[in-house]
């Protein structure tokens, strides 16, 4: 298959507006703010604590960091030739958001948006540990330092068949008892195994996106699960999950 990249500034004519908000995909936040609603819920309906300031920091936190690693991802992807599919050979579930190879935003505005992004979620992870206790500051940092080295060398474990299991992982215990600590100050197992619910559900989100994007993650050498093993295999993952 062979890839084309669109010149930077031939599709400069949409606002930055809309630009930014194709770069964030905000489409495909929400499997970061659900579980924050179900650690809050569980809380709620267990033990009728609910801290609403504390959630709504969560809340902010968790969208504005998966803003950041959108846009991260993309940036990374980018510069390792990968997510660089144009025109008829893009679909809405081929690479990234598409705001580099369309030339809507340039690298280094992309980087810059990262910045903001993980400054913010930094910001508020440490306020929370502040008003709520260090195990928030702990479960923070690996949630902010796994979504870094998802795509960041040396690590970056996406590119290494890592990626599925670590979304998993942080999309569902990760996220869930961050939130539900800051909710109850301590750590129970019902809702570790809850957080299983939504962990599974980013996994098919990833693996269902790997799909299409078979062709083009193996000639840049982003061996995922489904680079690895093939769509048909991509295909069990996915009903698995």
């Amino acid at each position: 298959m062979r890839l084309r990249v669109e010149p930077f500034g031939k599709a400069r004519g949409r606002s930055a507006a809309a630009a930014w908000i194709q770069a964030v995909r905000i489409q495909f936040v929400p499997p970061s703010f659900i579980p924050a609603m179900l650690a809050a819920a569980i809380a709620w309906a267990r033990y009728e604590v609910f801290d609403p300031f504390a959630f709504l920091l969560v809340f902010i936190g968790v969208t504005v960091h998966h803003f950041g690693l959108n846009m991260l991802d993309d940036t990374l992807d980018y510069l390792h030739a990968v997510d660089r599919a144009w025109g008829e050979e893009k679909n809405p579930y081929t690479g990234g958001s598409g705001v580099l190879t369309e030339g809507l935003l340039t690298v280094r505005e992309l980087k810059w948006g990262v910045f903001v992004c993980y400054s913010v979620t930094i910001g508020i992870w440490i306020y929370l540990a502040a008003l709520k206790g260090w195990p928030v500051l702990l479960i923070g940092a690996i949630g902010i330092l796994s979504s870094i080295f998802y795509t960041v060398p040396p690590v970056k474990f996406a590119y290494r068949g890592f990626g599925e299991l670590g979304l998993l992982v942080n999309f569902g215990p990760v996220l869930v008892m961050g939130s539900y600590y800051v909710q109850r100050q301590t750590l129970d197992m019902e809702p570790v195994i809850l957080s299983l619910v939504p962990g599974f559900l980013m996994w098919s989100m990833i693996v269902i996106n790997e799909i299409p994007d078979y062709e083009e993650d193996r000639q840049s050498g982003k061996m995922n699960l489904v680079a690895r093993f093939g769509r048909k295999t991509g295909v069990v993952l996915y009903q698995a999950g």
